[in-house]
């Protein structure tokens, strides 16, 4: 889903993170490093939840058992910023 829907996320600017017990996948392309690693964990085990949708500001803006991209973008797409964006591409 995450591939099928990268120009959705590309358009939205998200960063997507892939935990599973032993690695990372993600769509950041920027170098990952241990601590990032170490960081994204921590803040999921802040969380019941599987999926977190989290603002350029840290803060958690929703959450969810599980991915459903069309949600998120909606989700996404009524929040303030992103109403600005739309409006001055």
């Amino acid at each position: 889903e995450l591939s099928q829907l990268d120009a959705e996320i590309n358009d939205r600017d998200i960063v997507w993170f892939l935990l599973n017990q032993s690695s990372l996948s993600t769509n950041y392309t920027g170098r990952v490093t241990d601590n990032l690693t170490k960081e994204v964990r921590q803040k999921l085990q802040h969380h019941n939840s599987s999926v977190l949708l989290m603002g350029k500001d840290g803060g958690v803006k929703a959450t969810d058992t599980q991915l459903r991209l069309h949600k998120l973008f909606s989700e996404i797409d009524s929040m303030p910023m992103r109403q600005r964006e739309l409006q001055h591409p």
